[in-house]
């Protein structure tokens, strides 16, 4: 994709913190996700069964997919590429939230202050990546085939369909008075990330060049996230855990309208073919 404007000292600036901040990031993800994969003991005193199986396969996630994804992430944005953010911020958000599940959830092995470490870098450079992008010259540079419309929609029923099955769980809790530790996962989802698929639906519907950010980064955190609970329910039954069929009626059909979106958007950020 060509440069429409040259690269001024501040992006420079911008390049440079968040390519030490992601390379840092990188190096802990390697080592807890690897520790939390290989390791014993990690898991085990702090979490039932089936939830030790499900971060094994975030762990597998993270190693197989989150790290390259980073690696591929920076050298976009080094290269001023406009899928560069959303590609960055979208894997983020999917560490951010496996992550910020360990430390609220109360992981407390020797990798605690790592998870503390991996949660916060991964906040405050999805704030930061988000706070310097050019959201305009991102919707400037996209292709018409976005489709910004289709986007908006399974976001809306995304948020739809997960307010209601959360709700009904926290409605469940309070009626039995029996707290599962998987009440973190709703909680999260309610405060934060429901009304985040929200506002990039109201976005894209409106043809905000913002919600065209957004949609990035809630595609690849979505996909990421339905990819490692279908995993995680693989890991459950070779460890001969009852999985959850009805996550999975949920999830898998999600997930695959997730990847076509996802890319169908990158497609429509490649960069144009200049002519000779």
């Amino acid at each position: 994709m060509q440069h429409d404007t040259p690269i001024h000292p501040s992006r420079a600036t911008w390049v440079r913190t968040h390519t030490i901040l992601v390379s840092i990031l990188i190096v802990l993800l390697v080592v807890t996700a690897a520790t939390g994969l290989l390791g014993r003991d990690i898991y085990e005193p702090f979490a039932l069964p089936k939830y030790i199986q499900e971060s094994r396969a975030q762990d597998l996630i993270t190693l197989a997919l989150g790290v390259p994804l980073l690696v591929v992430g920076l050298l976009g944005l080094r290269c001023d590429r406009a899928w560069a953010v959303p590609l960055l911020t979208g894997v983020l958000a999917y560490e951010l939230y496996v992550y910020a599940l360990y430390v609220i959830g109360g992981i407390y092995s020797a990798l605690f202050l790592p998870y503390v470490a991996v949660t916060s870098l991964s906040l405050y450079g999805i704030i930061g990546l988000l706070v310097g992008v050019d959201a305009a010259r991102l919707q400037r540079l996209a292709r018409p085939s976005l489709p910004r419309r289709w986007i908006g929609a399974f976001f809306a029923i995304i948020a739809l369909v997960f307010a209601i099955i959360w709700i009904g769980q926290v409605i469940t809790t309070i009626r039995t008075g029996i707290v599962d530790s998987g009440h973190v996962i709703f909680c999260i989802d309610l405060v934060i990330v429901l009304p985040a698929f929200g506002i990039a639906a109201v976005k894209l519907f409106r043809r905000e060049a913002f919600g065209d950010v957004l949609a990035g980064l809630l595609l690849l955190k979505f996909d990421s996230l339905c990819l490692s609970i279908a995993l995680g329910q693989l890991f459950r039954s070779m460890a001969s855990i009852e999985i959850e069929a009805g996550l999975l009626g949920v999830f898998i059909p999600l997930g695959v309208v997730g990847l076509i979106m996802t890319s169908l958007y990158l497609n429509a950020l490649r960069p144009t073919p200049t002519p000779h």
